[in-house]
């Protein structure tokens, strides 16, 4: 049976990454984490596999532990091939590793370093919700859960470009509003792109160097 979210978390935090999971449910949401969820005498990998491509969202319990571990590295790329939500929930404070800041790097963190960490279920709850409520593979924030969005010009060093929205300018910086932890950055602002050329067919709008800009 599909949960809806998929908590994944190194064996060393199971205290805190069972707390995370009591959390979610009691808050009515379905949650898959291992071992309990592990049906006996099933192939351990291929139970992972289903559950990640069964759930909505993937909670990744970030800490020292599962920074180096080679089983939550592995989670994350399925994660991220199915395109699946995710919610870095950092319980530790964590130099990243680079196979894990390529893979979370576009999405929002939430950060629950301080304690106790009962005081950040709130905000990860209400996260969770908003996916859920988008639809599973559907970010909040994003523009197309959230059309509303914010085109800003800019041009060289010490240019006055604040107000000027007219074609011709060099580059575009898109932003949107109502953007919140677990939303996919790189694909908001793809859709962005696509969603301001069609409006200015006539501009010729260089995206190369806008990426950095995303905030």
């Amino acid at each position: 049976m599909s949960r809806q979210v998929f908590i994944s978390y190194s064996s060393k935090d199971v205290t805190g990454a069972q707390k995370v999971c009591e959390a979610i449910e009691s808050a009515g949401y379905t949650c898959w984490i291992a071992p309990r969820d592990v049906t006996p005498g099933w192939d351990y990998a291929e139970e992972i596999v289903n559950a990640i491509e069964g759930c909505a969202v993937m909670v990744l319990v970030l800490s020292v532990n599962s920074n180096m571990s080679a089983h939550i590295k592995r989670e994350v790329e399925q994660s991220t091939s199915q395109n699946k939500a995710m919610i870095p929930f950092f319980i530790e404070t964590v130099d990243l590793s680079k196979n894990l800041r390529y893979h979370i790097s576009i999405h929002h963190w939430l950060m629950a370093v301080d304690p106790p960490l009962e005081q950040h279920f709130g905000k990860l709850v209400d996260t969770i919700g908003k996916i859920i409520s988008n639809g599973p593979n559907e970010n909040p924030g994003s523009p197309k859960a959230n059309p509303t969005l914010v085109w800003t010009t800019y041009g060289t060093e010490g240019s006055d470009t604040s107000g000027k929205t007219e074609p011709g300018q060099d580059e575009y910086l898109a932003q949107w509003s109502g953007g919140s932890a677990g939303e996919d950055l790189g694909e908001a602002l793809f859709r962005a792109m696509v969603l301001k050329a069609a409006k200015e067919t006539a501009t010729d709008i260089n995206f190369d160097r806008t990426s950095s800009g995303v905030r």
